[in-house]
């Protein structure tokens, strides 16, 4: 791999990290004041997988783990899937080929299970319901 694309790799999420905090940061107090109707939430009564998104990249962006998890857990998941698989491609550029991200189907399989099954339980057990205080 060419000297220039592995520094654009190495670089890249530094760039978009620094862009996206600058972004939040400038926004935050904007999209605090901003609640959002889940449309799933006013005609079912019911929590939709995406119900508690927003407040979840809110916590996420002031370091607030446990808060961000019990909004919806799904946001986190992302990260961290994102930061194995720009590993991996970091790894790639330089040389190695590792992986650390599951290959399975069977992980896949039972991580959506899983999910599917939380976002039924959460609707029906108060502490599973995403966090609605800022």
């Amino acid at each position: 791999m060419p000297m220039k694309k592995k520094i654009f790799v190495v670089s890249l999420p530094f760039i978009i990290f620094s862009i996206s905090l600058f972004i939040s940061r400038l926004f935050l107090k904007f999209i605090t004041g901003i609640h959002y109707l889940c449309p799933i939430k006013l005609l079912s009564g019911f929590y939709c997988p995406g119900c508690g998104c927003t407040r979840a990249v809110h916590f996420l962006l002031r370091f607030d783990l446990i808060s961000s998890l019990r909004s919806n857990p799904s946001i986190l998941l992302m990260c961290i899937a994102i930061a194995f698989w720009y590993s991996e491609l970091l790894f790639k550029a330089f040389g190695k080929n590792i992986k650390l991200f599951p290959q399975k189907k069977a992980f896949y399989i039972v991580l959506t299970i899983a999910l599917t099954v939380f976002y039924v339980i959460r609707n029906f057990i108060p502490v599973l319901e995403p966090s609605w205080s800022y």
